[in-house]
């Protein structure tokens, strides 16, 4: 999140973000998917509570998965006639018009549906969000879990940027291609699982000492309001769903 204060409601933003997600299963083509996340990257422009560079950089660690997935897709959605085909043993590996459409189409709606969960992610703080899902009649202790998987994936990124700092000023060489950069990070598993276990561990003990499994109403500082500039968002959010059905 950027340094200024949040202008916007977490419900009417968590109504946009969902409204994109919808409209990537509605959207058929590959170009309807472009299409919103060209729209997605408009709406974090504006807004402005997540700066375009971070939105982005939110969505480099996809790049592999993407690649993996073409290539997977385009091989097993294989229909119609085939640009190239290879047999090995009783399996056909193909590479249709068709499978890498199929491809493209799985590729670009995992991209659009990352992109808005990471914008809303960014941009929420998550005692907001916590308090927004209270208000919406969302037992506390269901809100909490959602808002603290919210916050553990930016969490557990960070954790690992400073592994991979402390490793680097070690002589840790990331040079090369992807693959090895890949094999060279490897060794930074075992240190990145033993702090998840003590982010884990840490957390359960604050969460007790809190009274965390105590009956009761519970009660917060923070409070969240509508404004007339949510109601913006609102219209957004229908106007995206509308203009998904009509694709």
């Amino acid at each position: 999140m950027t340094g200024a204060e949040p202008r916007f409601d977490p419900r009417s933003k968590l109504a946009v973000a969902l409204a994109f997600v919808l409209a990537g299963f509605l959207t058929g083509t590959i170009r309807g998917q472009l299409l919103f996340f060209a729209l997605l990257g408009v709406v974090v422009l504006v807004l402005g509570e997540v700066s375009i560079r971070a939105w982005l950089g939110a969505l480099t660690p996809l790049a592999v998965l993407v690649v993996l997935l073409l290539v997977l897709n385009t091989l097993f959605y294989a229909s119609g006639p085939a640009w190239y085909a290879v047999q090995i043993g009783p399996i056909r590996l193909a590479v249709t018009p068709e499978g890498a459409a199929t491809a493209g189409l799985i590729a670009a709606r995992l991209v659009l549906v990352a992109g808005a969960a990471a914008w809303f992610a960014l941009g929420t703080e998550t005692e907001r969000f916590e308090a927004a899902l209270a208000e919406l009649g969302v037992p506390w202790s269901f809100a909490f879990l959602l808002s603290l998987t919210i916050g553990l994936v930016p969490e557990m990124r960070e954790r690992f940027r400073t592994i991979e700092e402390s490793q680097r000023t070690r002589g840790l060489d990331l040079s090369g291609g992807p693959i090895a950069r890949t094999r060279a990070r490897l060794p930074m598993l075992v240190p990145f699982l033993a702090a998840v276990i003590r982010y884990g561990y840490d957390l359960s003990t604050a969460l007790t000492a809190r009274g965390f499994d105590e009956p009761g109403p519970r009660t917060s500082i923070t409070t969240v309001d509508h404004t007339r500039r949510d109601l913006v968002l609102y219209l957004l959010a229908v106007g995206v769903v509308v203009t998904a059905l009509l694709l």
